[in-house]
Order: C-alpha cells, then sequence, then structure tokens
C-alpha cells in the first residue's frame, strides 16, 4: 500500500529502486534536450512546463503524499502577476494547483477512503452528471458546461484529498505550509500597498459607491485561506484548545490579509464561527476563560488603533499609511454594514438585480433545473470582459445558482453532502479539532449566500478540503471507538470465562 510506502521510506527493495532510478535516468534523457530547446527558443511558457514535469514526476515516484501541501503552495499564495502559474491549451487557461488537485486526488484514492466520504462522494457525484445531463439536454455548449462545473469539481476532489489525508502526518505539514504561505502573502500584499507591486488577483479603490480612496484593496489567492485559518484559530480559542497565543504565527499574517482585502464577508464568517463553535460547547468553564482570553486580544487591537491613528504619532514614517488603512477599513468594512450604505453600494444593488433575475428562471424549472451551461441572464455590458462572458451564467448566492442549475433536487444533493456533515459535527461533536474545522466551514457556507465558495477560486479547494477533513476526523472517531468497544467486549468476555472457572 502507498500508505506503508510513505510510511517506511527505506524499506524499498533494491530491485525496486533500481528501477526507479532508471524511471529517472530516463526521464533526464528526455527532459534535458528539451529544457535546453526551449531555452534556445526563449519560450518561458514551455520551460516551465517542462520543469514542473520534471518536479511532478519526481515527486510522484518518491513523495507522492507531497501533492498534498504542493496544492496549498500552488492554490493559496498571493503571487506577483508577472509571476505566471497557470498554462494556456488550446484556449482553456488551466493553473498548476489544478494539476496537482488531480494528481493528489488520484493518490487519495490509491490510499483509500472510508464509507461515509465514499457515500458523500457518491452525493456530490451525482449531483454533478445530473446539472451535465440536464444541461446536454437542453442544447447547453460543453465549454459552458464546463465552466460551470470546474471549481465545483475542484470542491469535490478536495474533500476526498483531505478526507484521505486528514489523519496522517501529511495534514501537521499542510498546516506548516499554510502558515509560510500566509506570511510570504502579507509580505507580498504589503509591498503593493506600498511599493505599488502588481499582485494576481483583484485590486481596487477600496471606496463604496465609487467614492473616491487612495486605498487599495486586494483580492488575491490568499484571501480567503487566510480567512478559513483565522476561523480554526479564533474556534480553537473558544473551545480553549488553543489560545490564541499559541497560534499567533497563523493568525498574524491572516489579519493582515484580511484586513488589506477590506471584505464586509468577512465578518460574516467570523460571526457565523463563534456561533457554530458557541452551539457545540458542553461545558461553559473553558469557554468563558477563552472568551476573556478573546476579548483581552480586541481590546489590544482596539487599543493600538486607537494609539496609530492619533494625531500625536502622524510624523512617525509610516504611521501616516497605517492611519489611512485603518481610516479605509472603518469606512469601508465597519461603516459598510449599515443598511444605508447597503442602499447605495453597486454591488449589493447589482446582486439584488442578480438575485430576482434568477429566482425568475428557477420559477421556470424549479425540480430539476436547467443544467449546467445555462445562462439565465444576458450579459452585463458595463461590467467588461467578466460582464459580458461569465455573469450570464454565474451568481453571488451559490444556492440560488445550484437551484436554477440542478433545481430543488440537486440543491437537496449538495447539502446533504456537505451541510450535513458540518451540521452532525457541530451538535454531536467528538473532537475540538473537528468542532472548528466544522464552524469555519459553515461560515464559509454563510458567505456563499453573497460570495459563492464552491464557484470561486481557490475558494472550492478550502471548502471542499474543510468538509472533506470533518469527515475524516468523524470516521476515524467512529473507527477509535468501534475499536474500543471491541477490546472491552473481549476483556469483558475474558473476565466472564475467568469467574466462570474460579466459582466452577
Amino acid at each position: 500500500m502507498l500508505m506503508g510506502t510513505m510510511a517506511r521510506p527505506n524499506s524499498m527493495s533494491p530491485s525496486q529502486s533500481s528501477r526507479r532510478g532508471d524511471v529517472l535516468f530516463s526521464i533526464a534523457i528526455i527532459l534535458v534536450p528539451a529544457v535546453g530547446g526551449a531555452i534556445a527558443a526563449y519560450d518561458t511558457q514551455l520551460i516551465i512546463l517542462l520543469g514542473s514535469l520534471a518536479i511532478g514526476t519526481v515527486m510522484f515516484i518518491f513523495k507522492p503524499a507531497w501533492f498534498v501541501p504542493a496544492t496549498l503552495i500552488l492554490s493559496c499564495t498571493a503571487l506577483p502577476a508577472s509571476l505566471p502559474s497557470a498554462f494556456n491549451v488550446s484556449g482553456f487557461n488551466i493553473p498548476v494547483y489544478e494539476i496537482t488537485l488531480a494528481i493528489a486526488f488520484v493518490i487519495a484514492l490509491r490510499v483509500g477512503i472510508d464509507r461515509y466520504t465514499r457515500r458523500n462522494l457518491g452525493i456530490l457525484s451525482a449531483w454533478l452528471v445530473i446539472g451535465t445531463v440536464i444541461g446536454l439536454l437542453a442544447g447547453a455548449s460543453a465549454i459552458r458546461i464546463i465552466g460551470d462545473i470546474r471549481n465545483p469539481l475542484q470542491m469535490v476532489t478536495a474533500f476526498v484529498v483531505a478526507a484521505a489525508f486528514v489523519n496522517t502526518p501529511i495534514s501537521r505539514e499542510c498546516a506548516e505550509v499554510m502558515k509560510w504561505v500566509l506570511w510570504l502573502s502579507s509580505v507580498l500584499i504589503l509591498l503593493a500597498s506600498t511599493t505599488g507591486l502588481k499582485l494576481a488577483g483583484r485590486s481596487e479603490a477600496a471606496a463604496l459607491g465609487g467614492a473616491i480612496s487612495d486605498v487599495t484593496r486586494y483580492l488575491t489567492a490568499a484571501t480567503f485561506p487566510a480567512l478559513a485559518t483565522l476561523c480554526v484559530c479564533v474556534s480553537l480559542a473558544l473551545l480553549g484548545n488553543r489560545p490564541l497565543s499559541t497560534t499567533w504565527m497563523w493568525t498574524v499574517p491572516s489579519v493582515l490579509i484580511l484586513v488589506m482585502a477590506f471584505s464586509r464577508n468577512h465578518l460574516l464568517a467570523l460571526g457565523v464561527v463563534i456561533l457554530a463553535t458557541l452551539l457545540s460547547i458542553r461545558n461553559a468553564r473553558p469557554f468563558m476563560r477563552a472568551s476573556a482570553g478573546v476579548l483581552m486580544t480586541m481590546a489590544g487591537l482596539i487599543l493600538v488603533v486607537f494609539v496609530t491613528t492619533s494625531s500625536q504619532m502622524s510624523d512617525i514614517p509610516g504611521m501616516a499609511w497605517l492611519g489611512s488603512q485603518i481610516d479605509g477599513y472603518t469606512a469601508r468594512v465597519v461603516e459598510g454594514v449599515s443598511s444605508e450604505a447597503l442602499r447605495k453600494d453597486p454591488s449589493a444593488l447589482y446582486r439584488e438585480r442578480e438575485n430576482d433575475s434568477i429566482k425568475a428562471s428557477i420559477e421556470q424549472s424549479p425540480i430539476l433545473g436547467h443544467g449546467f451551461g445555462y445562462a439565465y441572464q444576458g450579459p452585463a455590458s458595463n461590467m467588461g470582459t467578466w460582464g459580458q462572458e461569465k455573469a450570464p451564467y454565474y451568481a453571488h448566492n451559490f444556492y440560488l445558482w445550484a437551484m436554477v442549475k440542478t433545481g430543488v433536487i440537486g440543491l437537496l444533493f449538495v447539502l446533504a453532502a456537505i451541510a450535513f456533515p458540518i451540521l452532525r459535527a457541530i451538535s454531536r461533536p467528538l473532537r475540538s479539532f473537528e468542532i472548528a474545522l466544522a464552524a469555519t466551514a459553515a461560515g464559509m457556507l454563510a458567505v456563499s449566500f453573497v460570495a459563492p465558495m464552491p464557484l470561486g477560486s481557490p475558494t472550492a479547494v478550502i471548502l471542499g478540503a474543510l468538509v472533506g477533513a470533518v469527515c475524516g476526523l468523524r470516521s476515524a472517531s467512529a473507527a477509535d471507538d468501534a475499536r474500543a468497544a471491541d477490546q472491552s467486549s473481549h476483556l469483558l468476555r475474558a473476565d466472564g470465562k475467568r469467574v466462570a472457572g474460579i466459582e466452577g
């Protein structure tokens, strides 16, 4: 088995080692001339492709489980815009992390997944198949169908990978990798804000309603991974399992990334995480102690904000920039949740029009929907290329999107496979880490009413990994309980026989 090979790296027989050496030699014979030719032709994309292929082949042979943290690095790191992170193949833009995720999925299936995970995988697969068949029967183009299912498919594959590896040492390695991914991303975002470095993703003025602002918000690949990480740390702190003082290496870069994103969705996710954690707690005393620690941390942050924005600090280098960031965050996020601000927010108004259009389409086919690839509205001519090509097929409310594509039946399939494991973990918790992951996944599902996690990149991977980890931990706990019960029954039978022998 693969896991046995991973656990005992030195157990390889000489013949196996020789075969692997032959494979590597063959790869070198093929790739060295190819890389040389690519360099001679100055084809940067070909060089990156060949280099990635060589590294990936070596990893697959010697360290297949490394594809899991590699996927996190490639999908969750904020990168400079000049650094290519995808390949263009016949008009399709393929991110590198999709390739590593697909390989990790194959490895996860080889490692094996439990019956609980297989059942949820079957439900999600049925949802995707039903929507695809309906779309094909309705005459939707294959390209549009692929566009609709691409990110949900990433969610499903990440779900399987997380369920397979959450109970292995790879999960600890992923936590360490995420820590450094967040630190690197936060440093790059700060550099972008202070030096004008161009980052991949969205960067726009951090003002609502078209107001002029000299503060820029950065929505990068690291934004929602940072949110998920912060939510997990806050939940563990409230549970009394891991105080924030022990997880600051994860929380500090996460907070920096989220502040620079200037998004109100993050407050919604954190609120749901806190509520879900509260509902799972059976003993209030540890929660009260942990809450006091969290409140003290928040009070310290408020004090820092008050000091840095005071007029006495304005002459210190960097304080003017910091003060403008805090003012921008207060104006967009804190004040932006008011009903008056939402009535003037163009993005909120667009979502309302979008919801009206999608509800009208749902009424035409409420049971099975219109299938993947269905355009429920016309192009948004005032929103650039995205409005022309993506807006007719995309919706900010994931649940309405699922209904217009696959009807009530499809939505129930999704909720059965994703929401039920989360609710089960929160209502009948077995481990603190399981609660934290489930609460974080619940926060992501709440955000999906206004920012669809299963339809985004890398948010689909993050949500799938959270739910898959919950399922994997639940199955492992159930297996441990079954083994403990079996051992107890054996002991009881042995004691019974011994007592019977004494009495006889």
